[in-house]
């Protein structure tokens, strides 16, 4: 993903108003979808407005999680506060398990007492309404997710995808109960719960893998070492490592330099590896360099 200017005070500003504007989306479509579930008679979009319903939460916690991470440095966390993001991105991803596994259940309860309704046209409709929103929603969420190369927002974004695919699995299974199959509105529900598990588990293997402090690309790791070469004075590059904490990177690297020259010589080059980094990646927020002498 290319490094774009960015500033952590736009970053938090831009993801805040997201954040808002989706728990102000969710909340008009939770009311819409369970009213219509409920008038229409359809199980399938009764879960569909559950599942928007624990929209409304998990987005909330990402709101809280941005306020918390914006903090700066202090004593006791001198390295920030950002990795309460990583926390609410396992945090969404819980609440969208937690969510399928209920749909779920209520699905096959239904399915095993054997009961079915005809659902109403105005589940139909319900279903159109959520899917271009929510899509619509998407976009924008995910848009400046990777602007900001946010895992929270962008973990967010997915959720409110998640929302528009099950809303269109709904949409066909109401379809088919409408025309007599009674059984797919039932079916429809867990149809969505399946697709929540299934997103779930891909938000919380991402967490995991930002928890073990898994690498950059390949491509990121290349542009720190060659921005590090550009520095006079490095004789070689011995290591470059970096680790997410966030939506930002803590880079640590080790360069050879000539063993003759003074201290402050050295000082220097270590520096300029540090101005030559944080320029070219602004989501570098702290950079360590270690000098042996060759």
């Amino acid at each position: 993903m290319p490094e774009v200017a960015i500033s952590s005070k736009l970053y938090y500003s831009q993801s805040e108003r997201v954040t808002l504007v989706g728990i102000l989306v969710n909340v008009l479509l939770t009311i819409f979808k369970l009213v219509a579930g409920i008038v229409s008679t359809s199980r399938a979009l009764v879960a569909d407005a559950l599942e928007s319903f624990f929209d409304i939460i998990s987005t909330a916690i990402v709101m809280v999680s941005l306020r918390i991470s914006r903090k700066p440095r202090d004593a006791d966390h001198p390295f920030g506060h950002q990795k309460i993001e990583t926390l609410a991105s396992g945090v969404v991803g819980l609440f969208l398990l937690g969510t399928g596994l209920l749909i779920l259940r209520n699905a096959y309860i239904v399915l095993r007492s054997g009961t079915s309704f005809r659902p109403g046209l105005l589940a139909l409709i319900a279903c159109v309404v959520t899917i271009l929103t929510k899509e619509a929603l998407y976009r924008y969420t995910a848009r400046v997710g990777s602007r900001f190369g946010s895992q929270l927002i962008s973990a967010n974004a997915l959720h409110h995808r998640s929302d528009a695919i099950s809303s269109l699995v709904t949409f066909f299974t109401i379809g088919l109960a409408f025309f007599g199959l009674r059984v797919f509105d039932t079916l429809g529900s867990a149809i969505v719960g399946v697709i929540l598990l299934k997103m779930g588990w891909g938000i919380l293997w991402g967490t995991a893998n930002v928890l073990m402090d898994k690498a950059p690309s390949p491509e990121f790791q290349e542009r720190l070492k060659s921005e590090i070469s550009r520095v006079d004075g490095v004789k070689e590059i011995t290591l470059v490592r970096a680790r997410p904490v966030g939506s930002f990177y803590h880079v640590e690297v080790k360069i050879g330099v000539d063993k003759n020259i003074t201290i402050e010589q050295g000082h220097q080059i270590g520096r300029q590896t540090e101005i030559n980094i944080m320029k070219a990646f602004p989501r570098v927020f702290d950079v360590i360099v270690h000098l042996n002498p060759r």
